[in-house]
């Protein structure tokens, strides 16, 4: 079941990349044909202008779809099949609680998590004990105020292997129709992913493309004296933005082997 599950992921992955790529294709294809071009510059900064809306929401949209489908395979797997509390799958307890995560009390206990889950890296953890630890923790949580009953609930029905009634909700994925760096560093975080350097050394571009974005779409006139190095970085951050959906599309294909091989 499991497999089939990741199967189905995979080909969803590649259905929300494919025809955003083709048309990321076009807009290199159209970048390239302003270079050297001398004429009309009202209307060559026109078409620029409009190819970085484009490379915005095509930048958004990719990584909002993926993480949705992402979420979609994990709320199948909680439905279909039992999945092992290891350190691979801990971050999907926080997912859960996503809705109290500004409260104090739940903060706390996701921080006991994180430390427990620091601890099951050393080998000799063994998983009974993690899981021993953490249900201590919940005891006493509850022993101190009863009202926190309710929201630990989710942490004991996984702990309980009760999994078919669990949801994680869509609204954890929330890019605020401004993706830059720092929004994507949080929607990483969320789903345990780690920001390696390949993503570290995109910033720059991100932020960029997010600025000249919200120019254009603040009405600024960005872009009307039109020099071909302002082409040239435009060109430079649709390369970069190709790659990074490419790398965090890998790292969830990766993330979905851990889940169901644990």
């Amino acid at each position: 079941m499991s497999q089939e599950l990741i199967n189905n992921f995979h080909t969803k992955l590649d259905e929300i990349v494919l025809w955003r790529f083709q048309e990321l294709s076009n807009i290199e294809l159209e970048l390239d044909s302003l270079l050297g071009n001398k004429d009309n510059i009202s209307h060559k900064s026109f078409l620029l202008r409009g190819a970085i809306a484009l490379i915005y929401a095509h930048w958004e949209g990719a990584i909002r779809d993926i993480f949705l489908e992402y979420n979609t395979f994990l709320n199948n797997l909680l439905k279909k099949e039992f999945i092992p509390l290891t350190k691979n799958t801990v971050f999907i307890l926080e997912l859960l609680l996503h809705p109290n995560r500004e409260d104090q009390f739940i903060q706390t206990i996701f921080c006991n998590i994180y430390n427990l889950n620091k601890l099951l890296n050393n080998n000799s953890i063994v998983l009974e004990t993690y899981k021993i630890n953490l249900s201590d923790n919940i005891d006493e949580s509850k022993s101190l105020n009863h009202k926190n009953e309710k929201k630990l609930k989710p942490i004991e029905d996984f702990l309980n292997l009760n999994t078919s009634k669990l949801q994680i909700i869509n609204n954890v994925i929330n890019t605020k129709s401004n993706l830059g760096f720092e929004e994507l560093r949080t929607l990483l975080h969320k789903f345990d992913i780690i920001i390696c350097d390949d993503i570290m050394i995109q910033r720059y571009q991100i932020n960029q493309l997010l600025k000249h974005r919200n120019d254009i779409a603040h009405g600024d006139n960005a872009f009307f004296n039109l020099q071909e190095r302002d082409i040239e970085n435009i060109q430079i951050i649709l390369t970069k933005i190709i790659n990074l959906i490419k790398i965090i599309k890998k790292k969830l294909r990766d993330r979905t082997n851990l889940i169901t091989n644990s």
